[in-house]
């Protein structure tokens, strides 16, 4: 008889699940390819997302930048005639001068219809206009007119756009002269249209805004038909908060879709030409790889 306090014997120990050394070896292959192919995969993916959006930028960026010297070159153009009249040979050269200069670049540049000499006082000197017979000393006073004040003050001035007879657009540009005086010509900005209207792409757009915003050309909006605000969109508004040139990843189409866009400023103008193409058209050969990856992940796991 088992003495007290004894204990029973011990069972024997349950047997112990073994896995086979080939499937071991397998499953440690197995994980190995699938870390392989998901490293691989995602960093092919991260390429191609960083290479399209580089791509779609620096195309919009060259497109914007070659608008905006179009552009650019017109105003130069226009501001160094307006330029002449700032010297003191002009000054000096007599009404009669003054005026056949004033009539000779109205021929050479159509979008002109009206220019303007006022002397230091504000007091209009001389008119020449397309629509209008000539005015020679008629001291209208312009003194407290923004096309005075403001070309005293910044010296080079564009003013905002307008509507003019109802269906056209027009804009003011003004130039100081070192007596105080003023030279200011108002001219049509159907030029601007016609250089936007032949940069579009089917799945791109350009457009020109002011400094604040206000529409001066697009393709699809007219500011005559009061689409003239646009400075709620992303890219608009970073465009006139950053002067000079820039990318945004956050713009957005007409229709609210998600939009790359570029901007550059137009030389001496301050307005913005903007560059935008869908995301869904920008990002194309990203999705075209991802699904390649997709694919051949699959086949890799098989």
């Amino acid at each position: 008889m088992a003495a007290s306090g004894s204990t029973a014997p011990a069972g024997k120990p349950g047997r112990r699940l073994r896995i086979p050394l080939s499937l071991k070896f397998a499953t440690v292959m197995v994980l190995m390819a699938v870390l392989l192919l998901s490293l691989g995969g995602a960093a092919a993916l991260w390429w191609a997302y960083s290479s399209a959006e580089r791509n779609a930028f620096a195309t919009q960026q060259q497109k914007a930048e070659l608008l905006a010297e179009r552009i650019g070159s017109v105003l130069a153009e226009l501001q160094g005639q307006l330029a002449w009249t700032a010297r003191p040979a002009w000054k000096n050269a007599g009404i009669d001068q003054q005026r056949a200069d004033f009539s000779r670049m109205l021929q050479q540049f159509p979008v002109i219809t009206e220019l303007f000499y006022i002397d230091a006082r504000g007091l209009e000197q001389l008119k020449v206009s397309r629509s209008a017979p000539d005015s020679v000393a008629s001291r209208i006073s312009h003194a407290n007119e923004a096309r005075f004040t403001e070309t005293v003050s910044a010296k080079a001035w564009f003013g905002p756009a307008y509507v003019r007879n109802g269906a056209e657009l027009w804009t003011t540009v003004g130039l100081a002269h070192p007596d105080g005086g003023v030279t200011v010509a108002e001219f049509n900005l159907a030029f601007v249209a016609e250089l936007v209207n032949a940069a579009g792409q089917e799945d791109a757009t350009a457009f020109v805004v002011d400094t604040a915003g206000r529409l001066i050309a697009h393709p699809a909006k007219s500011a005559i038909a009061g689409d003239g605000d646009l400075s709620a969109l992303p890219q608009v508004a970073a465009a006139i908060a950053a002067p000079g040139s820039g990318t945004l990843a956050s713009a957005l189409t007409d229709d609210g879709a998600p939009a790359l866009a570029a901007f550059v400023e137009v030389p001496g103008a301050g307005w913005r030409v903007l560059a935008e193409t869908p995301k869904s058209a920008a990002l194309a050969p990203f999705h075209t790889l991802a699904w390649q990856s997709a694919l051949a992940a699959a086949a890799g796991l098989l």
